[in-house]
């Protein structure tokens, strides 16, 4: 059975639709508030030592983790 170009890719896959919403897309995300930072100069030394920054270790960066 023969399809035609038309049939397989659906309407709202054509390229001048993906570029109209990807613009889109890409200005609702530009309007979005970025996350908050979590500044540990300004924080309590209990928070600090409930979120494990003041347990004497380095931080780890484990090469095994990041895989």
């Amino acid at each position: 059975m023969a399809y035609q170009s038309s049939q397989i890719i659906p309407e709202c896959q054509q390229p001048s639709d993906r570029r109209w919403l990807t613009a889109f897309a890409g200005w609702i995300a530009s309007l979005r508030t970025p996350y908050p930072r979590l500044d540990v100069e300004a924080i309590d030394d209990h928070m600090k030592r409930d979120l494990g920054f003041k347990d004497g270790r380095d931080p780890r960066y484990d090469r095994s983790l990041a895989r």
